[in-house]
């Protein structure tokens, strides 16, 4: 039985879940004593299951065996632990003793295995990290043997379970609990995080962008029957447009992953219509053992700049991840931005001219052009070769609307009356600042601005006024006078 009590004993110390806890001046395995659990957050609920008995006679001062309890051994019967020991446990390596303790609390918090917990309260007020914070048992609440303690309701950290031995040792030929101060056992938590990342942060209408979502998966977490939920945030300005991937890899560095979208529940998941405001969707994994084996889950999917983004005003977009009462926000929420121009038109006096019709149009990669067309603020077309046209106003101003970064250029197809049409297209470029992306480079907005001159034509009076008759008549005048000299003066020009 020494060697029993000492390979339960070596179980513990060589597990990652747990040490060894000692009570105090104890002697009967039906003698309460304590247990002491650190390093967990303020508010915890946490509980002590006692999954193995260890039986102590007192008559005759010697251990007489110790087990499972028996809602365990049943458990395990029915389960891949079914020929398990404790010898068997403690012979086998780390990631199979942490296999069976994690198995255990999930079955434990799952109603599967039916056990009373010894709940601990939280000792002491502890400032600053949780980790000074302890939680223990209440005076004479725990008996000899081994306990799981798990750990929930926390928002800091994901706990995973921990043991606790009260155990015997033969130190004067009779078997008793050290007469020493109890240590504590110190809590293994970890925590999760999320990223969200785009393919583009300047867009303009009708562009597309991927976002990807980075969420960890919670590693030997003690309570199976929470849900772990991505909740990822859009903006108005963007129209979802499909090609979701929901992939899980198992390691921090994998190159490839696996497609574990037959795990996930979307709830109100983006629809593909434009939308009317900033909206939430959801996709949850509401069972742990889909989940588990993976380090973490990348989630990706596209949207469109529509007609809602605003030049000047941030598209921004955020996520969520959240297990049982823990929450993890994206910790920089992404902000995408869209451009415009502005134009003013005015004559060489400063007047400002109404009734100028421009076309725009975009340089592609291969220095082609293309007209832009819906969702730039203009909604007329020319009638001659359908174009999308932006005509000047009352106060001489016109407004192109969401522009990429690039290369474009203006075209003025029709001038204000009694004005020359410009002779040739004018070039402009959008580039984002490079400290402040919301603006467009030397500008403190996201406007480019372009000041477009007319000049006036020369204008002859129409008929009805003075019209052509005074140089017509000027003209013969001319000619009679010179008629009239040359008569005159015949002889001396001509010499007759």
């Amino acid at each position: 039985m020494k060697k029993f009590l000492a390979v339960l004993l070596a179980l513990t110390l060589t597990l990652s879940l747990g040490i060894t806890a000692f009570a105090t001046n104890v002697a009967d395995s039906n003698t309460p004593a304590a247990i002491s659990v650190s390093g967990i957050e303020t508010g915890a609920a946490v509980d002590a299951y006692k999954i193995i008995d260890v039986n102590y006679n007192t008559t005759s001062g010697t251990v007489t065996g110790a087990s499972f309890a028996p809602n365990v051994q049943t458990w395990m019967n029915g389960t891949s632990y079914s020929s398990a020991t404790i010898q068997s446990l403690h012979d086998a390596d780390a990631s199979v003793q942490k296999a069976f303790y994690t198995d255990l609390a999930h079955a434990i918090k799952a109603g599967t295995v039916v056990l009373a917990p010894t709940s601990l309260t939280q000792t002491g007020t502890g400032t600053g990290d949780p980790a000074t914070y302890t939680y223990a048992s209440a005076s004479n609440a725990a008996t000899m043997g081994q306990y799981l303690v798990i750990v929930s309701g926390t928002s800091s950290y994901i706990y995973q379970p921990v043991t606790a031995n009260l155990l015997p040792s033969d130190s004067t030929g009779v078997w008793t609990i050290s007469d020493q101060d109890t240590p504590v056992i110190d809590a293994k938590r970890t925590t999760i995080d999320i990223t969200k990342t785009a393919s583009d942060t300047t867009l303009g209408y009708g562009d597309t962008v991927t976002f990807t979502l980075n969420a960890g998966v919670p590693q030997n977490a003690a309570d199976s029957t929470k849900t772990l939920s991505v909740a990822d945030t859009m903006s108005a300005g963007l129209t979802y447009s499909g090609n979701l991937t929901i992939t899980g890899y198992a390691t921090s560095d994998a190159a490839t992953g696996t497609d574990i979208s037959s795990a996930a529940t979307t709830t109100n998941w983006f629809a593909t219509a434009a939308p009317t405001a900033s909206r939430t969707g959801t996709i949850s994994f509401a069972h742990y053992a889909d989940i588990m084996a993976y380090d973490h889950i990348v989630i990706t999917y596209t949207a469109t700049l529509n007609e809602k983004a605003v030049v000047n005003t941030a598209e921004s977009n955020t996520a969520t991840l959240t297990w049982d009462k823990f929450s993890k926000t994206v910790t920089t929420p992404i902000s995408l931005y869209t451009y415009g121009l502005q134009i003013t038109k005015q004559n060489e006096k400063g007047g400002l001219l109404t009734g100028a019709v421009f076309t725009i149009e975009k340089k592609g990669a291969d220095d082609s052009w293309t007209y832009l067309g819906e969702g730039h603020g203009s909604t007329t077309t020319d009638t001659t070769n359908g174009h999308y046209i932006w005509t000047s106003d009352a106060n001489g101003a016109l407004s192109v609307e969401r522009l990429d970064e690039g290369t474009y250029r203006y075209t003025e197809i029709k001038a204000p009356n009694g004005y020359n049409l410009l002779t040739a297209p004018v070039q402009f470029v959008i580039a984002k600042d490079a400290t402040n992306a919301a603006n467009v480079s030397g500008k403190t907005n996201g406007y480019q601005t372009a000041t477009v001159v007319n000049y006036s034509k020369l204008v002859l009076p129409s008929t009805g006024g003075m019209g052509t008759t005074i140089f017509t008549v000027l003209g013969a005048l001319i000619v009679l006078t010179s008629g009239l000299f040359l008569a005159l003066n015949r002889k001396r020009i001509f010499g007759k």
